[in-house]
């Protein structure tokens, strides 16, 4: 063996028994792992917000839909029709 090659299995062997890098990788398992954490609770929580959100449009829909039926029903009480303009309060409830 060439001592250039005994130089290069010294390195080789000094770099295998120190530890300093092996803290650079246990932070970098352990950001990865955070980061897969933060997206899955990131994917439970948007269908949630997507579905308060879809409530809340459907919500503002009825309440706009009665406002303006109930408007129309004082033209038309005087003509009997007022129980077909107003809304089924059962469709306003939200869950």
């Amino acid at each position: 063996m060439s001592s250039r090659e005994a130089l290069m299995i010294r390195i080789l062997r000094g770099l295998w028994s120190r530890e300093e890098g092996q803290g650079l990788a246990e932070y970098t398992l352990l950001l990865c792992l955070l980061v897969l954490t933060g997206v899955a609770t990131m994917s439970g929580m948007a269908s949630r917000i997507n579905n308060i959100c879809f409530r809340t449009s459907a919500g503002m829909a009825m309440a706009s839909a009665h406002a303006s039926l109930s408007a129309g029903s004082s033209d038309n009480a005087s003509q009997g029709n007022s129980a077909e303009n107003s809304v089924n309060k059962n469709e306003l409830k939200l869950y």
